[in-house]
């Protein structure tokens, strides 16, 4: 039996589609190589600010932390695993933040995604679902 595999969450990052018999044609599919130099980095930056704010920091102070975890993320993934991040997009209501963090996180090279607050708790989630998505089937250079 051949199992075709696709880059999802799960055991080694990968999520088995379909076992085939070994006289069908496996589905033709990108991949991107083994040895890419590239990530995508998608934070829900208004989780992170209020995770903070609410559980571990005085409430003045969650603004520079939250920029300094990201900042520290983006470090590590090039310092330690090589990688050099293409995509960044950090996810918000940013209109409802304090102190602004938009433009320190546009000089870290982020894209801030506005989702403007509604009746719907998780439309930052969505937002950074479907971001993810068209990155993973648009973009083979990052693996």
């Amino acid at each position: 039996m051949l199992t075709q595999l696709r880059r999802g969450a799960g055991a080694a990052g990968f999520l088995p589609l379909r076992t085939l018999s070994a006289s069908i044609m496996p589905i033709p599919t990108a991949t991107p190589s083994a040895a890419s130099p590239y990530a995508a980095v998608f934070i829900d930056f208004e989780n992170v600010y209020y995770f903070l704010k609410n559980h571990y920091l005085d409430p003045q102070d969650p603004h520079d932390y939250a920029l300094d975890l990201v900042r520290a993320l983006r470090d590590t993934l090039k310092r330690e695993l090589g990688l050099d991040s293409l995509v960044l997009y950090a996810y918000a209501d940013f209109d409802r933040l304090p102190s602004g963090p938009q433009g320190p996180l546009y000089l870290m090279g982020v894209d801030t995604r506005n989702v403007l607050g509604t009746d719907h708790k998780n439309a930052a989630d969505m937002q950074l679902c479907i971001d993810a998505l068209e990155v993973l089937y648009t973009r083979p250079d990052i693996g």
